[in-house]
């Protein structure tokens, strides 16, 4: 059986009209039983040539600590590719600037993708973002630092947005943010600083005392319409520390509509000058207007205190 080319099919010692050139084979005793190459040498040397043309793209290898980007063809340093340790030399394929352009254009198949394979992994993803930020806690906290020093503005934009969406979505966490901040107000109008936690001042759990404000409610409503209002103003008069401390306590802190909450300001014997039933009906009242002004209201309001004093 005569040996011919793998490539052009043309035998040994055979003629070609186009190449002007007999068929050469070089030897090779280990790839094929006839003891020849499987290519003959013009296939080779054109397939070689072929090689050099495309190595000539890539003329000088990169240095070490630095890398090729295919996509844009440019050789950089480590820093600007991603780490991944499925990699042989550490870093991903493609540099950041591709791999963001790459991102921006399939952002929301990545999304998708990603959503889906959180919900179908998330404990044992949980599990393992835990175990990794115990074992380089230190670090974490240094790049996180690090990185609140190069982007302030960033990261108080970002705390903004996020405390505005909470306070808007979140009636216990929006509770819990206006006890804290009419704290440490009260303290500081005082001339005193916090000693404790606000919990203890309030002399419950934030849990308990949303619990106990939302009981208060009047029935149809929601917690965004009110205010928490102390029945003992903490600003009726100048007190010392520990009676101020005091009227932090729970029991003196209900729910009252903003409108009523207004009318009463700082005195502390209004919530007396009406009973229990005219109470409530000024609040289903002022509940059902949906925060509409009304002077002849708050006139006879005002009347109505006048005349008890």
């Amino acid at each position: 059986m005569e040996h011919r080319c793998y490539k052009c099919s043309r035998a040994a010692g055979e003629y070609s009209d186009i190449l002007g050139c007999v068929t050469e084979f070089c030897k090779d005793n280990t790839r094929s039983k006839s003891g020849l190459y499987y290519l003959c040498k013009t296939c080779d040397n054109n397939y070689k040539w072929a090689d050099r043309q495309e190595d000539r793209k890539y003329p000088i290898a990169p240095p070490p600590g630095r890398k090729r980007c295919p996509k844009c063809n440019t050789v950089k340093s480590f820093e600007c590719f991603t780490c991944a340790k499925n990699r042989k030399d550490g870093r991903a394929p493609y540099c950041k600037l591709c791999a963001k352009e790459y991102y921006q254009q399939n952002r929301e198949t990545k999304l998708v993708k990603r959503k889906e394979h959180y919900q179908q992994n998330r404990e044992s993803i949980l599990a393992e973002s835990k175990e990794y930020y115990q074992q380089n806690r230190e670090l974490m906290c240094l790049k996180a630092r690090e990185y609140h020093k190069l982007n302030p503005e960033k990261v108080r934009n970002r705390k903004r947005i996020y405390e505005k969406n909470k306070r808007a979505t979140d009636d216990a966490y929006r509770l819990t943010k206006l006890a804290r901040g009419r704290v440490r107000q009260a303290m500081a109008t005082n001339g005193s600083s916090k000693s404790k936690r606000t919990d203890e001042y309030l002399g419950c759990s934030y849990n308990d005392f949303y619990k106990h404000i939302s009981s208060m409610l009047y029935p149809g409503s929601e917690l965004k319409d009110y205010e928490v209002d102390h029945m003992i103003p903490l600003k009726a008069q100048s007190r010392n520390e520990e009676e101020l401390v005091s009227l932090f306590h729970y029991t003196n802190c209900r729910p009252l509509l903003k409108e009523l909450n207004k009318l009463k300001s700082d005195d502390s014997e209004w919530w007396h000058y009406y009973t229990d039933q005219e109470y409530f009906f000024m609040l289903k009242e002022t509940f059902s207007r949906q925060k509409t002004k009304s002077k002849g209201h708050r006139n006879k309001a005002h009347k109505n205190k006048k005349a008890h004093k």
